[in-house]
């Protein structure tokens, strides 16, 4: 994997030798990048987070002074001369309790974002495609929605000596034919796919997108929507003087 990109949100220090978790799920991903959201988390003396108060009005002067406008006359703010009024930043969700604490309560400190792609020499891989060839799909209705990534039943909650083929993603088959000894695949074969062989399969056989379709998709997007913004605010702030 290369790594493209790394953006750091740094919120609470973490003190000297303190002991902290790090919690990585995958954010997003699009033809080329895959996004990796990553948690510096502690555990909170508190058990449960209480109401943060929103940030405090920041106040901005151009250096001149200016007399009191009418709207402060009428409403009753200042006394006398003042310089440019208080602005209040927008909403923002710093002002909601769970900006700063996890679902269990756990204290975050740092977020990182983390930008990579998949290689296979120097051939960019599309994430989709390692990432359904190793097992990611989408919920599976029978199987509920934590497939993602997809877990074989375990052999001690199963009496089962081997998983049956309702318990493997539908497009297994299409994997194995690809990496496993065992149905005609290899190692050498999945390089080979990954190498760029993915794209002579046809559009309408091309089983890591159904495999990452309707559910995932959806929060695919949405969450690639938002994460976008990263890129956005740095190439704007190469504008800036």
């Amino acid at each position: 994997m290369a790594l493209g990109a790394s953006h750091f949100h740094f919120i609470r220090e973490i003190p000297a030798f303190g002991k902290f978790e790090i919690r990585t799920s995958i954010g997003s991903w699009d033809q080329k990048w895959i996004y990796l959201v990553s948690k510096f988390v502690s555990q909170s003396q508190r058990s449960k987070p209480s109401r943060v108060p929103p940030r405090q009005a920041t106040q901005r002067s151009n250096g001149t002074r200016s007399s009191k406008s009418d709207s402060d006359s009428d409403s009753g703010y200042g006394s006398s001369t003042s310089s440019t009024p208080d602005i209040s930043p927008p909403p923002s969700p710093q002002a909601s309790p769970s900006f700063f604490y996890e679902s269990d309560g756990s204290l975050v400190h740092t977020v990182v974002v983390t930008q990579l792609c998949f290689k296979a020499g120097r051939i960019t891989i599309p994430p989709s495609v390692v990432l359904s060839s190793n097992g990611y799909c989408q919920p599976i209705p029978s199987k509920g929605p934590s497939v993602l990534p997809y877990h074989l039943p375990s052999a001690s909650s199963s009496p089962r000596s081997s998983p049956s083929p309702t318990d493997y993603p539908r497009h297994w088959p299409q994997v194995k034919r690809i990496a496993s000894p065992l149905h005609g695949g290899s190692l050498k074969k999945l390089f080979a796919f990954y190498s760029g062989e993915w794209r002579n399969v046809p559009e309408r056989e091309r089983w890591w997108e159904s495999a990452l379709g309707g559910y995932v998709e959806v929060r695919r997007s949405a969450a690639l929507a938002q994460l976008g913004r990263l890129k956005e605010g740095l190439e704007s702030a190469r504008c800036l003087t």
